[in-house]
């Protein structure tokens, strides 16, 4: 589910762009209501019709990135993956994948693959969804994290970590847990930034997007 859905790259995609439209500063002047019991019958009025007039709004404020990720979701046409790579962390081993690391690495070179490909960096986006999940850090060993969100269930009255029950399956699935990294950008300048990194970094040229590319 994981692979398939929740981190299915279109998914990933527009997670992103809602996050970016919707940032704190924004939040705040639209004065979202807070996870308070006040607010409550406010928070229950801010549906997705109420989220679809936002965005409509917010695409109608000129040229920024804001307003043009905003017309974008609304006529859904999602930000498009430019590196993708999968690992399969071992935790039990903690053995690691070489180009993963230097995938991972891409995100501190951003601003020199943005030169390179003439883009803004801003609209150039890394996405690390593993942070997402809900596992403890035993379970993720590439993450930085430091929550403790484990998932929990309650079995003939005791409560038991699922990922640490030898019987159950997510036991060993939480040993092997499949992570993937990407790279998105706006469409319009897909092959651009593809280019640009496979230019910089040849070795990874089998990860990124490739349609119509010229290497």
């Amino acid at each position: 589910m994981y692979t398939q859905v929740y981190l299915h790259h279109t998914t990933r995609a527009f997670d992103i762009m809602l996050k970016r439209i919707f940032s704190k500063d924004i939040m705040k002047r639209i004065d979202y209501p807070k996870p308070e019991k006040d607010d409550i019958e406010r928070f229950v009025n801010y549906d997705d019709f109420w989220l679809r007039e936002q965005m409509v709004h917010i695409s109608e404020k000129g040229g920024s990135l804001e307003s043009t990720l905003a017309r974008d979701v609304l006529r859904r046409a999602p930000l498009k993956w430019v590196v993708q790579k999968m690992a399969f962390a071992d935790a039990q081993t903690l053995s690691t994948d070489p180009d993963y690391s230097i995938v991972v690495n891409l995100e501190n070179d951003l601003e020199d693959i943005a030169q390179r490909a003439k883009v803004d960096v801003e609209k150039i986006c890394f996405d690390t969804p593993w942070k997402d999940l809900p596992f403890e850090n035993r379970y993720r060993p590439y993450s930085s994290s430091h929550d403790t969100a484990t998932i929990k269930v309650e079995s003939k009255g005791a409560i038991s970590d699922i990922a640490m029950d030898p019987t159950s399956l997510c036991f060993y699935l939480a040993k092997h847990i499949a992570q993937i990294i990407r790279v998105y950008t706006l469409q319009k300048h897909r092959i651009e930034v593809a280019q640009a990194i496979c230019q910089k970094y040849a070795n990874l040229a089998q990860y990124v997007w490739k349609k119509n590319l010229q290497i």
